[in-house]
């Protein structure tokens, strides 16, 4: 059986590192803050490996080292956690 790709968009592999800062849409509270890096990038979006697991009911701001600038915004959509190993 051959995988067919389903995303709207191509996908391309980025290792890139970034900060995250996830604020609670109610209060503006920033509840939590971490560093990650991109996995794959997409005009769609971002597959993000961080270091702890995000809250999929908050807003999430990433910031990320690019070579050049680049304007985001998107809705976040799906979080998977991997334990590190020991």
């Amino acid at each position: 059986m051959t995988y067919s790709e389903q995303r709207k968009f191509e996908r391309a592999d980025a290792l890139n590192f970034l900060a995250y800062s996830c604020v609670d849409e109610k209060d503006g509270i920033n509840t939590q803050q971490g560093i990650g890096r991109t996995l794959n990038i997409s005009e769609g979006g971002v597959l993000l490996e961080t270091d702890r697991p995000l809250d999929s009911t908050q807003t999430i701001f990433l910031t990320i080292a690019l070579k050049d600038a680049c304007p985001v915004l998107n809705q976040y959509l799906e979080s998977f956690y991997k334990e590190p190993p020991l």
